[in-house]
């Protein structure tokens, strides 16, 4: 169905004032009572398209909070991830340290033997 305003709804063409007008005239032989019961039919159906322009807006809205969320929980993962490789990075470079020091040979002296 047509969702502009300015749309025919037996037609679904567009009109300009000047063909609503034209388009109006047959119901005026209903009288008042007639062309209020039109009026009211086109405000239903443009309410109507209103009213699912919004629902489909709210459930993009709902689509793109759930997204949010799993990239949100994605990058906290990510976050504890390389915290805890930090932290096993510098616990065996603490372990390397202190193995270097308590597993190498004592320095050795060497003798210059040019000096005599």
């Amino acid at each position: 169905m047509p969702t502009h305003p300015d749309t025919c709804l037996a037609t679904a063409v567009p009109l300009h004032l000047a063909e609503w007008v034209a388009a109006l005239e047959p119901l005026t032989q209903f009288g008042v009572a007639g062309l209020m019961g039109t009026l009211w039919v086109w405000e239903r159906y443009l309410s109507r398209n209103r009213e699912n322009q919004l629902t489909e807006a709210h459930q993009l809205i709902r689509d793109e909070r759930k997204q949010l969320a799993i990239l949100i929980d994605l990058v906290h993962q990510n976050t504890q991830a390389l915290h805890r490789v930090e932290l096993t990075t510098a616990h065996l470079e603490r372990v390397a340290d202190h193995d270097n020091h308590t597993h190498s040979p004592p320095p050795t002296r060497h003798h210059d033997t040019t000096q005599s």
